[in-house]
């Protein structure tokens, strides 16, 4: 929001990092552009944040519709379609984050996908040139995920051994490179920004790849895409990929397959990177209306021909089950080890909540699939999957859970009230996002600054003016954090000079009156 301000006032991407105005090209500045003309009109309110991300959820809609609508000859898809979109947890969510992937990334796949499937795949001169425009567009917004699109095509050519039309690829990679270098290069030369940071940043945020910790990183992601993208819809989605494994190993792929390919891709590339060592599930939104379009040609024919009082019967009662058997269990299998080692909460409670979690997903299932007639498990797999989503949206609607990608994170609201608490005048070390919502008004140092080192950590917490100190559960469970969090000498600063208060997923150190811990 601070960058698409900054755009809006000066025209250069500017932005709070580590505490300091700097240029902020993480990413190249087409979203942040596009943010700044509702966030000129009203300022940085929600509201503006917010606008955009839903222009771009409608828009995916609309071409998930009309994609399935020229892939299929009947009525049931198209609607199927939309409602895996429009009721999917990820893609609502999605579209309420002031974000990239979640908003443009989304849009931009869709649209990717449904003027392939107008081209009926084929491509020439013209069309490559167009298609490869629109895919500097993509570029412009960011350079990670765009280029799996190109990747998926190439392999779907490949693979249905379509050489003639896989060699227009590289043109479309080649004019989309020019529109890109027309479009970018000028403009940070123009206004002396630090042009190579998109190339950079990327990189920086790979995981390590190596040794039994990414093994334990790549199952709390797995948790947590499971979560998000849904057991039930993934589990159809495998079906429906094994259903066509003869098509797809002999060299076969359908128009539809695309949305597999590219889906695949997405769905095994962000869980192996990811991000941060809990993973950015933002990543994976995108892969949503792939998803949807997939599964709805694919199930579509099948869901016809049921009855009425049958999707009616397996609709309720797997959204009657998600509703009251949910709850926070849905939180606790990425939460055990916060549990366990942060909040003190016993190791049978935890397995208590594992196992209500478990039967979250499996008894839907497992019930769905003995009363199915033969043939149609995979069918009542994605039928609780669709009933799952708005299930998941309403069992939300009653938590005080914050829009962050920590799904299942409590009180981020209260922290922002606490530092607002403060005189302007007393300095703090809260997190990034608690800074923004308090408008940057007190003197501070963001957690994430200095949280990665330990000799700046200790000095930020022994500032004699430092009032207040705020950190998130999940700063005990992931490196670099974890070990500087637990520093003895860090612990000792804080066991002394403050009073350690805890509320919803925060730990509050505080030194000074003046401000009070919202409870």
């Amino acid at each position: 929001m601070d960058v698409a301000a900054s755009i809006a006032a000066t025209g250069k991407p500017l932005g709070y990092s580590h505490g300091v105005l700097k240029p902020i090209l993480s990413h190249p500045t087409l979203y942040h552009t596009l943010l700044a003309v509702p966030v000129s009109i009203w300022g940085e309110a929600p509201a503006a944040g917010r606008s955009l991300g839903v222009v771009c959820f409608a828009g995916a809609a609309l071409f998930v519709f009309l994609t399935v609508r020229r892939l299929t000859t009947t009525r049931w898809p198209p609607v199927l379609a939309l409602a895996l979109f429009v009721l999917h947890p990820l893609a609502v969510n999605s579209a309420l984050l002031v974000e990239i992937d979640t908003t443009l990334l989304v849009l931009f796949a869709t649209v990717f996908f449904y003027w392939l499937v107008r081209l009926d795949f084929q491509l020439s001169l013209k069309t490559s040139s167009v298609l490869g425009a629109f895919f500097g567009v993509c570029l412009l917004a960011k350079l990670t995920t765009p280029p799996l699109f190109l990747v998926a095509l190439a392999v779907y050519y490949a693979v249905n051994r379509d050489w003639t039309n896989l060699k227009w690829v590289p043109l479309v990679v080649f004019v989309s490179a020019a529109v890109f270098a027309v479009v970018y290069f000028p403009y940070t030369l123009a206004l002396g920004l630090p042009w190579y940071k998109p190339f950079v940043h990327p990189f920086s945020r790979a995981a390590d790849v190596a040794g039994a910790s990414y093994l334990v990183t790549l199952a709390k992601r797995a948790v947590r895409i499971m979560l998000w993208v849904g057991l039930p819809l993934i589990l159809a989605w495998g079906a429906a990929v094994w259903a066509r494994r003869r098509d797809w190993f002999g060299g076969r792929l359908a128009p539809v397959d695309y949305a597999a390919v590219l889906g695949v891709m997405i769905f095994i590339g962000y869980w192996l990177v990811g991000g941060d060592g809990y993973g950015f599930v933002k990543y994976h939104a995108p892969l949503v209306p792939l998803l949807a379009i997939f599964l709805a040609v694919h199930f579509g024919p099948a869901v016809a021909r049921e009855r009425a009082r049958s999707l009616v019967f397996i609709l309720g009662l797997a959204f009657a089950f998600y509703l009251l058997a949910a709850r926070d269990s849905l939180y606790y299998p990425y939460a055990a080890r916060e549990l366990t080692e942060v909040r003190g909460v016993s190791p049978g409670a935890v397995r208590t909540a594992l196992l209500l979690t478990g039967g979250t997903y499996l008894f839907p299932i497992l019930s769905f699939g003995l009363i199915a007639r033969a043939g149609r498990r995979a069918m009542v797999v994605f039928l609780v999957g669709l009933a799952a989503g708005p299930a998941l949206i309403v069992n939300q609607l009653y938590k005080p859970y914050s829009h962050r990608y920590n799904y299942g994170e409590a009180g981020l609201e209260d922290a922002i009230g606490t530092v607002d608490s403060y005189p302007e005048d007393a300095a703090v070390v809260v997190p990034l996002d608690v800074a923004f919502g308090d408008d940057y008004r007190h003197p501070h140092k963001t957690a994430e600054s200095v949280l990665g080192d330990r000799d700046e950590l200790l000095a930020a917490i022994s500032a004699a003016d430092t009032a207040l100190v705020i950190f998130r559960d999940s700063y005990y469970l992931h490196g670099p954090w974890r070990g500087n969090i637990k520093d003895p000498g860090v612990r000792t600063v804080l066991r002394t000079d403050f009073e350690r208060v805890r509320s919803g997923s925060f730990e509050y150190y505080v030194r000074e009156t003046g401000g009070a811990v919202v409870e």
